[in-house]
């Protein structure tokens, strides 16, 4: 008799899943729906785990329409998960989060789609995700959230799956002074910023980028802590939080897009209208797909130690020190 070890039976579970209908669920009469697609599909089986370990399979064999944003196995491998086994042993409700993330309420057709910037798509968790359409030198390259669209327009009959390239992190916060608040790492700059109040003056659909100090970076920089920064002089505060950040939302892939064509390096402003050089490096098998950023203020380069936070007002990347 064969013995299998603890960690092996998800595993199993999954193989027992894709190969046994009676295992799991009723397959529908429809052998097209996405949850079909999804499960006929050797380079998604990460995905297919998820989708069955949430329940979220069902979904996808009714009517919609509704368009899959189809994470690869190599975009779950990226992520930290080993096989299909560490993906069925994650925390359900935080794979149901992610999970309901990659789905949309409605038919996305890309190949239809006008050209533009972070045009906004409405998930199944109820909120955003992004999709930029742009030309880049004589191709147009297509992005979600910053991710890069590796097979497009894939149709089934209840709606269209869309795969990319990464695992796209769900948008949890309402605005970014919500999402620097949850990351207990920038408990300064989140101060800081709240203590500034530039953001009361901001718009209700206005977009940001943030350039976050850590608290490391800003002990550094002389804010030792939230009592400190909370009787630091108003404009001190505030030409500190304007310099890390700039308008509209930007994910890490998006510079390569908007950097002149052949170079590396976009001259972003900051809010306070100073030039925050950034330059792309990229992945040195695919000259498209970007893999840091390094921003240079004066002689020093400042590279982001984590990118695209996404929060329902803007993007986060995190630094390990401040720009001034």
């Amino acid at each position: 008799m064969k013995h299998y070890s603890l960690y092996s039976i998800p595993f199993l579970l999954f193989f027992a899943y894709s190969c046994n209908s009676t295992v799991s669920e009723i397959e529908p009469k429809d052998n097209n729906t996405l949850h079909q697609v999804v499960r006929d599909n050797f380079g998604l089986q990460f995905l297919a785990t998820s989708l069955h370990k949430t329940g979220i399979s069902k979904t996808l064999i009714e009517a919609g329409p509704f368009t899959l944003l189809a994470s690869s196995d190599q975009a779950f491998k990226d992520a930290g998960y080993k096989d299909p086994a560490a993906v069925y042993m994650e925390d359900a409700s935080k794979l149901e989060l992610i999970t309901k993330y990659h789905i949309l309420k409605s038919e996305l057709i890309i190949s239809k789609v006008k050209m533009g910037y972070n045009q906004p798509l409405e998930t199944l968790l109820g909120t955003e995700a992004y999709l930029s359409k742009v030309l880049y030198g004589k191709d147009t390259m297509l992005t979600i959230n910053g991710s890069i669209v590796l097979q497009l327009d894939t149709k089934a009959s209840n709606g269209m799956m869309q795969v990319i390239n990464n695992l796209l992190l769900p948008n949890a916060h309402k605005n970014l002074l919500d999402g620097l608040s949850a990351i207990s790492d920038l408990s300064l700059f989140y101060q800081a910023l709240k203590s500034s109040g530039i953001t009361e003056q901001w718009k209700p659909n206005e977009k940001f980028t943030i350039y976050a100090p850590n608290n490391i970076a800003m002990r550094n920089a002389g804010y030792s802590s939230l009592e400190q920064i909370v009787e630091t002089p108003k404009e001190k505060l505030i030409d500190l939080v304007e310099w890390h950040i700039c308008k509209d939302q930007k994910f890490k892939q998006d510079y390569q897009f908007l950097a002149t064509e052949g170079k590396d390096i976009y001259s972003e402003k900051s809010l306070n209208n100073k030039d925050i050089p950034i330059s792309i490096q990229n992945h040195w098998r695919d000259r498209r797909i970007v893999d840091k950023l390094s921003m240079r203020i004066g002689s020093q380069y400042i590279q982001p130690t984590k990118y695209d936070i996404i929060t329902g007002t803007g993007i986060i990347h995190i630094i390990g020190r401040t720009f001034n």
